[in-house]
């Protein structure tokens, strides 16, 4: 299960997937690398794809802006996925 944020800063389980890994595959990373652009070290990306780890909505805007996508498409679309939403 996957967690974010809340307004408080406590972590609240989310009812979505969450795809952090497909979109960083899709756009050529490693978790390294998006590790990097993002200031996060690389095990709490890869936490975070597992979902073992949470995101703030801070976090999630920068790695949609990393990955050049929204931060909904992470939330809502896998970039491998031959259906458009």
């Amino acid at each position: 299960m996957i967690f974010a944020g809340s307004e408080n800063g406590a972590m609240r389980k989310q009812p979505h997937p969450f795809f952090l890994k497909q979109w960083r595959q899709h756009r050529g990373l490693t978790p390294g690398r998006l590790a990097e652009r993002v200031d996060l070290s690389t095990p709490f990306i890869s936490e975070m794809e597992r979902g073992i780890k949470g995101y703030s909505q801070d976090t999630l805007e920068a790695l949609a802006e990393a990955l050049m996508c929204e931060p909904a498409d992470l939330l809502m679309r896998d970039p491998t996925s031959p259906d458009p939403i």
